[in-house]
């Protein structure tokens, strides 16, 4: 163990708070022992090797959670949709998809709550939509049949415009799983689509 110099300490000279050599009165870091000076930071115990490990972990934590989640995620499509413009013959519908698979959208029903109601089917040739992952598709709905009856796509539907109407989509997901996504809302929304009586 080496010994340590109690004599008088030279002009611009202090004593090292952890072995008690003399260094220079400005010197943050002992140079025979390397601990720092600053009784604040010497209590913390923070080095600049904790430092830098501490940015290393959560460098590689923003790295690896996210994928951790994706991992996590099922592999299936995540359909929702939301009521966008009414014309006298069209339903204007966004439908997004949320997940990681594709899925599809058929048909769907405009019903008046506890009363009749028509079917709507997409305006396009395809009758089945296929929305994308991570993407979403407006959709043209028109009238298709009512009371087991192909109408055209200007019948007239009407209903009270205060009463509830509830509008369903079918939509399959990438797994084959049939599910109905619904929306309710006062039938005076729908119009011009649903005439106010």
């Amino acid at each position: 163990m080496a010994e340590v110099d109690v004599g008088e300490l030279p002009e611009g000279t202090k004593r090292c708070i952890a072995c008690g050599e003399p260094i220079r009165m400005i010197a943050k870091r002992c140079i025979h022992c390397t601990s720092d000076q600053d009784p604040v930071r010497q209590r913390l115990g923070f080095s600049t090797n904790l430092m830098s490990m501490s940015v290393a972990l959560i460098s590689v934590l923003g790295v690896v959670v996210p994928i951790l989640i994706e991992s996590a995620t099922r592999d299936d499509s995540h359909l929702i949709f939301s009521l966008q413009h009414a014309t006298e013959v069209e339903l204007f519908v966004i439908v997004s998809n949320q997940g990681r698979e594709p899925g599809t959208v058929s048909v769907g029903t405009l019903q008046v709550k506890g009363g009749k109601s028509v079917q709507i089917r997409s305006s396009e040739r395809s009758p089945v939509e296929i929305i994308d992952p991570k993407k979403s598709t407006l959709l043209h709905f028109h009238k298709f049949v009512f009371d087991g009856k192909r109408v055209t796509a200007d019948f007239n539907f009407d209903a009270p415009k205060d009463q509830p109407c509830i509008l369903s989509i079918h939509v399959t997901s990438f797994r084959g799983e049939r599910s109905t996504l619904a929306v309710e809302r006062p039938c005076g929304d729908f119009a011009p689509f649903v005439k106010p009586i």
